[in-house]
């Protein structure tokens, strides 16, 4: 439980804001290269999303509890 309280408190202090520059930066490039507002939209909306995901899914590798940023290492083969 204490772990799943921890990912909450991270993806509200840490990922969303971090998902919302990806999405104005879609907007910002959007509006220099003059698309239309729905495509820069939409650009907007798919870049925050995969930001988000990508932290989400990037918690669950983790070894249970662990914080420490190290990712699995993969097992040998040997």
């Amino acid at each position: 439980m204490m772990f799943k309280n921890a990912r909450i408190s991270r993806a509200i202090t840490n990922w969303l804001p971090l998902s919302a520059i990806a999405a104005g930066i879609a907007v910002v490039s959007g509006l220099l290269f003059h698309l239309h507002a729905i495509r820069t939209l939409v650009a907007a909306i798919v870049t925050g999303a995969l930001v988000f995901s990508a932290f989400l899914l990037r918690s669950y590798s983790r070894k249970g509890g662990q914080e420490t940023g190290q990712y699995l290492e993969p097992k040998s083969s040997q």
